[in-house]
């Protein structure tokens, strides 16, 4: 199990066996249906971090929320400098924990590899315990380019309708969405 978590913007918080993703404040043309969180005007980092315990992250000077995950790769391409997009969060609630995560892994990972054209690694993050119970899943996709995330988002104009509606499916109304960079990648 891993650890993430969104670091407070100024915060100087480590902790080894960290990788850090910093919030990208650049603008770029998003993707249709893409909309970022207005957390990002206070939230400056997402860090992994590859083993440790909740609670000692958690209670960290700088950090926003931590979660306890389960990540399962769905697509696995090579580290990229391109744009990183995480999106926090929560399961319909007329969902039992169980349902949500069988969709979202059973489900929506196929159709995500298909139509998400341009993505090149896909990480789905189950969190098992969290400082907010408000968000049930992680995801992470990467992108080669930043061409490759405007342009090559979507497969179609099809594939919009198709994720937006499996996404509803399984999917809460609230997400927290950050386009970040991995630290040292510029």
């Amino acid at each position: 199990m891993r650890v993430i978590a969104e670091v407070a913007r100024g915060s100087a918080w480590s902790h080894p066996g960290t990788t850090t993703f910093d919030v990208a404040d650049e603008p770029v043309t998003l993707p249709v249906g893409v909309v970022l969180s207005r957390r990002r005007e206070t939230v400056g980092s997402i860090v992994h971090v590859v083993s440790g315990e909740l609670g000692a992250v958690g209670a960290g000077a700088g950090i926003e929320r931590a979660f306890l995950v389960e990540s399962t790769v769905q697509l696995d391409g090579p580290s990229t400098n391109g744009p990183i997009m995480f999106v926090f969060f929560a399961r319909r609630r007329d969902l039992t924990t169980d349902e949500f995560r069988a969709h979202w892994r059973d489900q929506h990972a196929p159709l995500a590899r298909r139509h998400h054209v341009g993505m090149s690694r896909y990480v789905q993050h189950v969190v098992e315990q969290g400082t907010d119970e408000n968000v049930d899943g992680i995801a992470e996709l990467h992108f080669a380019s930043t061409t490759d995330f405007t342009e090559r988002f979507y497969a179609s104009d099809d594939s919009v309708g198709v994720i937006a509606a499996d996404v509803a499916r399984f999917s809460g109304r609230r997400a927290d969405t950050y386009l970040v960079t991995r630290r040292g990648y510029r």
